[in-house]
């Protein structure tokens, strides 16, 4: 595929509407705001194979549900529910409000309001803040997370992990260092 079309295409995501507004005093005033968009990508649509991700860069943001078929790098901004089949990255500066359905979620310097449900596994650093209930196989936390959160396996927090909820899991690993508000129930 060309940089043309390549460029061509990213501005599908995000239109900006320009409206004009006209006050009392007759003064013409522009306000750009962002329309409502609701993203769907197949990864049979891109010259790339399966192996290739959306990227929300760092400027974008995109008000609608996401729905995609392949990987998805957020750098930017999603107000919006999002269905992934693959692994959902966030990147420093990335925002997602709205609930996460994905096969795994990596959250890096990233923060989400929402609940998060992946279907392996889902890893928190250090700088990112989750806001939201996390249900997942495996679950390992360096950041904050307020709410609860269920794996089918194991919970590791690391020593920087902040707690504010319950943790259900058949395994349950807590480093020197991490805090928890909240009470962890062991199930077998």
């Amino acid at each position: 595929m060309t940089d043309e079309k390549k460029n061509g295409l990213w501005k599908l995501f995000k239109k900006p509407l320009i409206e004009v507004e006209v006050d009392s005093s007759k003064e013409t005033k522009k306000k750009e705001k962002e329309e409502s968009v609701v993203m769907s990508f197949n990864s049979n649509q891109s010259s790339y194979g399966s192996d290739a991700s959306a990227i929300i860069s760092a400027s974008m943001v995109i008000t609608g549900d996401v729905d995609l078929e392949t990987n998805l790098i957020c750098a930017g901004k999603i107000i919006g529910n999002i269905n992934c089949k693959g692994t959902i990255e966030t990147k420093v500066g990335g925002s997602i409000v709205g609930n996460i359905s994905a096969q795994s979620a990596e959250i890096v310097g990233g923060n989400t309001k929402g609940n998060i449900s992946v279907e392996e596994k889902i890893v928190v650093d250090i700088e990112s803040s989750i806001e939201g209930d996390i249900k997942a196989k495996d679950v390992v936390i360096s950041g904050k997370v307020v709410g609860e959160i269920k794996a089918e396996n194991t919970v590791r927090l690391t020593a920087s992990a902040n707690i504010q909820g319950d943790l259900y899991a058949t395994s349950i690993n807590i480093e020197a260092g991490a805090k928890l508000n909240g009470k962890f129930v062991v199930q077998p």
